[in-house]
């Protein structure tokens, strides 16, 4: 079932527990309007562990880096699109700009995440570096997001 997949932040540390002998990979992102540069990201994240799980931004959080006007889809109906992805294996929804706490509570195997929100969110990187987690950055494909998306709709 899509909605067991999503899951609440205090259910994190379980999945520790449970996969304790597999590689769990966490990605974040706000993954509001899906495109070609979100499935890239989760393909790729997928492909460096056996447990995914994705922290999805939720509506408060990006509208406090996106502007007023985002997100465009609900975190909901945002949580059950990427879901029902079959490279995701769970999906919480978190609060903050980062997921500083809740990289603590996984403590994943793997982080993985947009070469830009590095640059943005070092204190991101730092927070994995110091549960051990292997960070991976992946660049954006060009020309792929959805604010550019936005911008092409509104013209």
């Amino acid at each position: 079932m899509i909605q067991e997949r999503v899951i609440r932040q205090s259910r994190l540390k379980t999945l520790r527990k449970r996969f304790r002998d597999k590689k769990i990979v966490l990605g974040t992102g706000c993954f509001d309007i899906i495109h070609s540069g979100h499935l890239y990201f989760i393909k790729e994240a997928r492909s460096k562990g056996d447990i995914l799980v994705i922290g999805l931004n939720s509506d408060k959080s990006i509208k406090e880096i996106k502007g007023p006007n985002r997100p465009i889809i609900s975190q909901k109906e945002r949580g059950e699109i990427i879901s029902s992805f079959r490279e995701v294996d769970y999906v919480f929804i978190f609060d903050s700009k980062v997921v500083n706490d809740d990289l603590i509570k996984l403590r994943p195997d793997v982080f993985v995440l947009g070469a830009e929100s590095a640059e943005l969110y070092p204190e991101e990187v730092d927070a994995a570096r110091k549960i051990g987690a292997t960070i991976y950055l992946i660049n954006r494909i060009p020309s792929s997001s959805t604010t550019s998306i936005i911008k092409n709709i509104s013209k």
